[in-house]
């Protein structure tokens, strides 16, 4: 079993304005013992990145929004790029949906902060031997969900509590 490994590419096209951080976009090695340091024993990435240029982290699915969490957690900067809207802005184009059936393709249940599961049912398959999962089911539970997520075999969030982790989630990372 593979561990998850930290990927970066160098070029990246967006409508934000990243002139300010041209000069930090330079990547520089930082010794592998330096970058443990600053992770929590229970999430380890062992890549050699710059602390100094901001990690760009494309997407605020569960993926994209667990990584900048973990980066910003270790002090690292990070720059978000996501073509959707924040959650509570989403659930508003749901709602407004569901009455008019007029799709916003660039807001709604798919896309934007915390992913396509945001809104769903909220029920977790976690792989209970994975030793990075209680990262996940703790910082869950850190940002609202109920303490018996941790232990649960099948924990359930809820559709109802989700949107409100994943804002709090984007409140830690901001």
């Amino acid at each position: 079993r593979s561990k998850p490994q930290l990927v970066y590419s160098r070029f990246v096209e967006s409508a934000v304005d990243l002139a300010k951080y041209r000069t930090s976009l330079k990547i520089t090695p930082v010794p592998v013992e330096e970058v443990n340091k600053k992770y929590s024993p229970e999430l380890v990435i062992a890549r050699n990145v710059s602390t100094t240029s901001p990690v760009i982290v494309i997407g605020t699915g569960p993926a994209g929004i667990f990584a900048a969490l973990a980066l910003a957690r270790a002090d690292f900067k990070v720059i978000i790029l996501d073509r959707g809207k924040k959650v509570d802005a989403r659930q508003q184009d749901w709602e407004k949906f569901i009455k008019t059936r007029e799709l916003d393709e660039e807001s709604n249940l798919l896309i934007g902060e915390g992913g396509a599961g945001t809104f769903s049912d909220g029920k977790l398959f976690t792989r209970t031997k994975d030793e990075d999962s209680n990262f996940v089911l703790k910082t869950f539970v850190e940002h609202g969900a109920s303490a018996d997520t941790i232990y649960l075999k099948r924990p359930h969030i809820g559709s109802d509590i989700l949107p409100r982790v994943a804002a709090s989630m984007r409140r830690e990372i901001e």
